[in-house]
């Protein structure tokens, strides 16, 4: 009855199982069981999943973040989504529990556009930007609302989550004048501040399948946001997944006609579309339908403009949250633009 007890037992979801994962030489270290008895060192090129709890590593560098472990861990480990970045944060770094409860519960959620499971904890809240480093509101939001000031709360919100955006960009551009490329190094105090923005681009009301126009452009700017986001996210080696379903749902929106019709007369709604447009473009991998259908889409609506100049594009665009290391991606999209028109 025993033996029969035991082959109906469900196997556990994540099994204990050893993956190899180059570390860093440094991080060799001695094993101690739980009698305090200290054991021979580990291999530097094998690490036990069961035992994380037993070392006491210091954050992992380079060549650790290169493998992917999160696939690692999830496709050679069978570990589910949450759990595998949960180990893969342990081991990058070990602080406060509840931040990186957050970090998880954002990153996971940002992978699939999901509502995050877990508020904000209240430390986390208190790291926020001071309010003298508030960013101004993008101008061509700015006059469209003081056209049209009785805009929904959801437009409301996501106008809120781009004004924090232009204050990332001074941070960024401070920081990069003072540390140069060395600002990529350091994750964690940009990553809080882009965290409480990620938080309130995702914990929002689920969207209705018919939008009015005011609905339309607000989900388009919050999926911009969000592609805005993963890119600074990658700078810090930050963001693991792919930005697909961001640009698929994007792509959607700014094809719908209603929405966008009155960017003919409108140049500061012609702006924000075409901002969207170049963010679709440089998310876009390779030679992607979506990158294929971003940058046709922005062939054609450089032709609104005086001139039909990708030089009087990016002096538009630019009126939007804008950083440097968008430049060079966006002087290859500059290549495939030019070859259609």
């Amino acid at each position: 009855m025993v033996d029969i007890g035991r082959a109906r037992r469900k196997p556990p979801r994540n099994p204990k199982i050893d993956t190899i994962l180059h570390l860093p030489t440094n991080l060799e270290e001695e094993r101690v069981d739980s009698n305090g008895n200290v054991s021979d060192k580990t291999s530097r090129n094998h690490l036990t999943l069961a035992s994380v709890d037993d070392w006491a590593v210091a954050p992992l560098a380079l060549p650790f973040w290169d493998q992917h472990p999160l696939t690692t861990l999830e496709k050679q480990c069978g570990m589910d989504m949450f759990s595998a970045y949960g180990i893969t944060l342990v081991l990058a770094e070990s602080r406060n529990p509840a931040r990186t409860t957050c970090r998880v519960d954002i990153t996971a959620s940002l992978l699939y556009d999901m509502k995050p499971r877990f508020p904000l904890p209240s430390d986390l809240v208190s790291t926020a930007l001071p309010a003298e480093s508030s960013g101004t509101v993008p101008m061509p939001l700015f006059n469209i609302m003081k056209a049209e000031p009785t805009r929904g709360k959801n437009f409301m919100s996501v106008v809120s989550c781009m004004s924090d955006l232009n204050a990332i960009v001074a941070l960024v551009e401070s920081q990069l004048a003072a540390k140069c490329d060395g600002l990529w190094i350091d994750e964690v105090y940009m990553g809080l501040q882009i965290n409480l923005i990620v938080h309130r681009l995702l914990d929002r009301p689920a969207q209705a399948t018919s939008m009015a126009d005011c609905e339309l452009i607000s989900e388009a700017l919050r999926l911009g946001a969000i592609l805005w986001i993963i890119w600074i996210k990658r700078q810090y080696r930050s963001y693991p997944g792919p930005s697909t379903v961001y640009v698929s749902k994007l792509l959607s929106l700014l094809s719908l006609q209603h929405g966008w019709r009155g960017t003919s007369s409108d140049p500061d709604l012609l702006s924000i579309r075409l901002w969207l447009l170049v963010l679709c473009g440089i998310s876009s991998c390779g030679t992607t339908k979506e990158q294929t259908t971003a940058v046709d889409m922005i062939a054609r609506a450089m032709r609104q403009l005086k001139g039909n100049s990708w030089i009087g594009m990016m002096t538009q665009i630019r009126q939007m949250p804008w950083v440097n290391v968008f430049e060079d991606p966006c002087n290859e999209l500059e290549g495939l633009v030019k070859a259609i028109c």
